[in-house]
């Protein structure tokens, strides 16, 4: 009795032995099982051409429409003149002194009133900087060809804003004492001056923008009419 119970467990062991086997074969089988696919990501760009609009130049991230009706449309991308203020010095009085008025401010709208200001874009993605300069296409003159001889207008105390980073976009003070030269206004280095940019004239005080100044000498032949110039704004990518 004592042998047939033994034998009958090694038979039991066997058994055992063979079913461990199987299934560890059959686990391995499925550990090995697997596939390999490949696919692709792509993406194509294209210059950005639309037109950028106005923002606050104290607020970078709002959208401002101005007031005034003669400001044109700014310039298409990807290299842009959003916007530029038209200088109102508004109605002043004759004087037989040497004698600087100041711009009144920009007005956008519910009551929001901002000093005059240039706006650019750069969404070139090239990164090689980029320089905007201006140019007074000659003294104020009347309609009848009368002007101001000798006075001179003054763009100083630019501030520059951005959702950028603006620490290599810089903003030079501009004192225009002939109408044959370019001034430089708003310089961003190589590697920087990628997005939208606002250079804002100065503060308002007392309802002026006093960092946008026109001085006129005394002993002019001034008359009761309104003297006008043209600036010419120009941003090229050689800083």
């Amino acid at each position: 009795m004592i042998l047939n119970i033994r034998f009958k467990s090694i038979a039991i062991a066997g058994i055992i032995g063979v079913a461990s086997l199987a299934l560890t074969t059959g686990v391995g089988a499925q550990e090995d099982a697997g596939a390999e696919y490949e696919s692709k990501a792509n993406v194509t760009f294209e210059l950005n051409e639309d037109v950028t609009n106005p923002v606050d130049p104290e607020d970078p991230d709002k959208e401002l429409q101005p007031d005034d009706p003669n400001v044109d449309e700014g310039t298409q991308g990807p290299l842009s003149i959003d916007y530029v203020s038209n200088l109102d010095f508004g109605d002043v009085k004759i004087s037989g002194n040497d004698k600087v008025y100041y711009a009144n401010p920009v007005t956008f709208g519910e009551g929001i009133e901002r000093a005059p200001y240039v706006q650019v874009t750069d969404n070139r993605g090239t990164k090689t900087g980029w320089e905007l300069t201006v140019q007074q296409e000659g003294q104020f003159t009347a309609e009848d060809g009368s002007s101001l001889e000798g006075a001179r207008l003054s763009l100083t105390n630019g501030a520059v804003n951005s959702k950028s980073n603006t620490d290599n976009v810089t903003s030079e003070d501009v004192v225009i004492d002939n109408f044959t030269d370019s001034y430089t206004v708003l310089t961003a280095a190589e590697d920087n001056g990628a997005g939208t940019f606002t250079n804002m004239f100065g503060e308002i005080v007392d309802g002026k923008a006093t960092s946008v100044s026109l001085e006129v000498p005394k002993d002019l032949k001034i008359k009761e009419t309104e003297y006008t110039t043209k600036l010419t704004w120009t941003l090229t990518d050689t800083p």
